[in-house]
């Protein structure tokens, strides 16, 4: 009796070594097809996990990415680090979309703290230029927009600072190169319907958000979170940024619900925005050619524009050179560098001047 229960003894006891050492297998994270193809990275673990182009990168680089992996809480250091990341001009590919879905770990963690520390830090900026450079990349693109999606969660001004910054573009841009990925539309539906809902609903409809999400809706009829999203989205760019398009929004309306006929989100979001279609209706929506006639001439035939009109009204439609040619008091030129940077940034002069134009055709402070 004593020598078998020496023997259970040492059998438990091996038995709980082999649980102990035995190496923690790392979850897997979807690919662009669905199917599982690569590690999530576990930091605390598992360092092997980090994407390859970690090696190239430089010693400064990496303590910084490694520090920030690290990070469970959103803290100011870690935050610190994020932003100068970003704001490095070789930054890889996977390296940005490991930053990013470590952001929006933090976003999901505590949210109101990670906003906050968005705002001190001012990462709107670099996240949009990270955007930018590596929009084709599926991993960015998709932690990329649920990042704006969480970032504009109840916070007008982290969604005010990323349409300034020019977001919007970059959203559209992602939609379009990857028209067919469902996570990728389902953030970008989210992220256009959290915006719009924080003051962004005309910066959106300006620059042709609303013929962006009645496109992918349609290509996507059997996808119920783009539908859902979608249709809570349009009605945002009815109510709050004036879309034009009444017509196109009723009919996408009635597809998703003959597409979706037992789904109740849908339903609702539908029954909605077929409400908020028929009081536009009712109203009567101006045209775009009415709100550009504004302008009049003085007694020396020179045109100026009407008094009491928005930015977006007043704008000159010309091209930004042109505008940066008019406006450069030095007549050298200085001004032509920065077309590049504001063809990126903004669709329009109408746009530029909504987004940082206190409503009397100057632009702001924040603009300089």
């Amino acid at each position: 009796a004593l020598l078998l229960c020496v023997v259970l003894r040492v059998s438990v006891c091996v038995c709980v070594c082999a649980c102990v050492e035995r190496p923690i297998v790392s979850t897997m994270r979807l690919g662009y097809n669905g199917r599982r193809t690569e590690e999530a990275a576990n930091y605390h673990t598992a360092p092997q996990a980090l994407p390859r182009s970690f090696e190239a990168a430089e010693e400064v680089t990496r303590k910084r990415l490694i520090a920030l992996l690290r990070a469970r809480e959103p803290v100011p250091e870690a935050m610190q680090n994020l932003s100068l990341i970003f704001q490095e001009s070789d930054l890889d590919a996977k390296i940005a979309a490991e930053v990013l879905q470590k952001l929006s770990e933090w976003l999901r963690r505590d949210s109101l703290a990670t906003q906050q520390l968005c705002i001190k830090f001012k990462v709107h900026g670099p996240i949009v230029n990270c955007l930018v450079r590596h929009a084709g990349d599926i991993d960015v693109a998709r932690a990329g927009l649920g990042v704006i999606g969480a970032t504009a969660v109840q916070s007008s001004e982290n969604a005010s600072a990323l349409t300034r910054g020019g977001v919007l573009l970059q959203i559209y841009k992602m939609m379009e190169l990857h028209p067919r990925d469902r996570i990728v539309l389902d953030n970008a539906a989210l992220a256009l319907w959290r915006l719009a809902d924080k003051g962004s609903a005309k910066q959106i409809v300006l620059t042709g958000g609303t013929e962006k999400m009645l496109k992918a809706m349609r290509a996507n009829l059997h996808n119920p979170f783009v539908q859902s999203n979608g249709c809570l989205a349009l009605q945002l760019f009815l109510e709050l940024g004036g879309a034009q398009d009444v017509q196109g929004i009723r009919a996408v309306a009635l597809q998703a619900i003959q597409a979706h006929k037992g789904n109740i989100p849908i339903r609702r979001s539908t029954d909605r925005l077929l409400r908020t279609c028929d009081v536009s209706m009712a109203r009567g929506v101006r045209t775009q050619g009415n709100l550009l006639r504004v302008e009049r001439k003085d007694s020396l035939g020179v045109h100026e524009p009407l008094a009491g009109l928005s930015p977006c009204a007043v704008a000159p439609r010309i091209p930004f050179r042109a505008w940066l040619e008019e406006v450069d008091d030095t007549g050298e030129g200085e001004l032509g560098r920065y077309h590049r940077a504001l063809c990126q940034t903004f669709d329009s002069l109408a746009h530029l001047m909504d987004a940082y134009s206190s409503g009397d055709g100057v632009a702001t402070q924040e603009f300089f």
